[in-house]
């Protein structure tokens, strides 16, 4: 075996444990004013995810950190972060 098959099996061996593509009913309802919460992490230079859970609720229409967290799409195989 050369070293372009091996590079082609693990290749192989990557996309079959991807998980398939998602159907629109599996992403989440949650509206979020994103770019607002961009600028508003850099006007006190940090980053999104350095802002607390309470920073980030101003900019979520109707939910809470709390209520992404519980709806987000779980990907097998990958870590989250609590």
């Amino acid at each position: 075996m050369n070293g372009l098959t091996m590079k082609h099996d693990a290749y192989i061996e990557t996309v079959q444990n991807m998980c398939g593509p998602y159907k629109p009913a599996d992403i989440p309802k949650i509206k979020m004013n994103l770019r607002e919460l961009v600028k508003y992490a850099k006007s006190i230079n940090k980053k999104v995810p350095e802002l607390s859970d309470e920073e980030i609720n101003r900019y979520i229409s109707g939910a809470t950190m709390d209520d992404v967290r519980n709806v987000r799409i779980i990907v097998p195989g990958a870590e989250y972060a609590n």
